[in-house]
Formats: C-alpha cells, sequence, structure tokens
C-alpha cells in the first residue's frame, strides 16, 4: 500500500497546477494571503465537498460491477452510517496528530520547492523527497487518524462512520479532520519564511 501512495503522491506532484486544487485550506490560506475574496473561498469549498461526495458515489457504483474481488461488497461497507472511522484515538490527540502532519508537510514542501534555497536539487529529486516525506508522515499517523491531512479527503472517506474502538461524533470528525489540518496548514504558511531565513543565515556572509 505504501509504496503505491508513493507512486500516486509523485504522479499527482508531476500533474500539479497550482490553481488547480483538490485541498479546502488551500483556499482558506489564499484568503488569509488576501490572492482571494471571502464568497469565492466559500463558493470552491462547496464545490469540492459536493465534487467529493459525488465521486465517491460514483466509486461505489464501480465496485458494485465486482471487476475484482476486493471490490466485492465493498460500497455497502463503506457507506454512511456503517462505514468504519479511521479516528482510534482521542479528540485532542487526533487533532495534534492531523494538525501536525498538515504542519510538517507544509513546511516540508515549501522548502523542498523553493528553487532559491536549494539551487542545485533537480525538480525529480524534489519530487521524489516531497513524496518520501508526506507518505511516511501518513504512515506514522496512519492507525491513529488514518493520516489524511487533508479535510475533503477525510469527508468522503470517514465522515459519518462509526467508531470502533471509540463513538465519534460529527463534531469529533469536524476537530480532527477539517480544524486540525486546516490549523497545521495555516501554521505552516505563518512558520515557513521563519524557517527559510533562519536556513539562509549560516550562509550568508
Amino acid at each position: 500500500w505504501s509504496i503505491f501512495a508513493f507512486l500516486t503522491m509523485v504522479i499527482k506532484l508531476y500533474r500539479y497546477k497550482p490553481e488547480c486544487s483538490s485541498c479546502p485550506y488551500t483556499h482558506v490560506l489564499s484568503l488569509i494571503q488576501r490572492q482571494s475574496k471571502v464568497n469565492e473561498v466559500l463558493v470552491r469549498i462547496t464545490a469540492q465537498f459536493c465534487g467529493g461526495s459525488v465521486f465517491f458515489r460514483l466509486q461505489g457504483q464501480v465496485w458494485d460491477f465486482g471487476l475484482a474481488s476486493g471490490h466485492v461488497g465493498l460500497s455497502y461497507w463503506t457507506a454512511y452510517g456503517r462505514c468504519l472511522s479511521w479516528l482510534a484515538v482521542p479528540t485532542w490527540s487526533g487533532f495534534i496528530i492531523e494538525c501536525s502532519g498538515s504542519l510538517f508537510c507544509g513546511i516540508a514542501s515549501a522548502l523542498i520547492f523553493d528553487f532559491n534555497l536549494f539551487v542545485k536539487i533537480s525538480v525529480h529529486l524534489r519530487i521524489l523527497i516531497s513524496a518520501g516525506a508526506t507518505v511516511s508522515m501518513v504512515l506514522m499517523a496512519f492507525h491513529h487518524t488514518g493520516g489524511f491531512f487533508q479535510p475533503l479527503l477525510a469527508f468522503s472517506r470517514t465522515f459519518g462512520c462509526v467508531g470502533v474502538l471509540r463513538e465519534v461524533s460529527v463534531l469529533d470528525h469536524i476537530i480532527v479532520y477539517w480544524i486540525g489540518a486546516t490549523v497545521g496548514a495555516v501554521l505552516s504558511t505563518l512558520a515557513t519564511p521563519w524557517i527559510k531565513k533562519l536556513i539562509q543565515l549560516p550562509f550568508k556572509p
């Protein structure tokens, strides 16, 4: 699974376009940086959640064809109210994990793809390092929260799911996966400029 996730991340980074993002908190960051208006952000985030819900429903219909043995019954067991939640830790722990993962991935990505900070590294190596860092964080959080670090992905996959090791309410889901990941992304945006200055400081004459 980790190898497949790594390859998927590599492909995603090669196809990445700043103006086309499926992650809701990118629009929140755009709002904080005064690059977007509130109404634009609300419309885009709403469209993302609607699109994620529709796509997951269509994916379930594809699973119902039973093209692979792993697809049999999958749409039933991943449906709202029957699926199993990935949140296996207290809400405050889940918040810290998702927030920290989003924070680390945001800072790592900003540093890795700063061509002025690291001049001699090729774009291909940057993509491999970034994908490896992200997948590593996902694996570390996997058995605790699922390691989503992305509100839309967590919403499509786990919203309304039943807790296994503990009860998971809608509020728990929002705090951990929506607020946690978004706060981490905001903190990474605020912290990155300071970290870049610290990195560049030893090299200044």
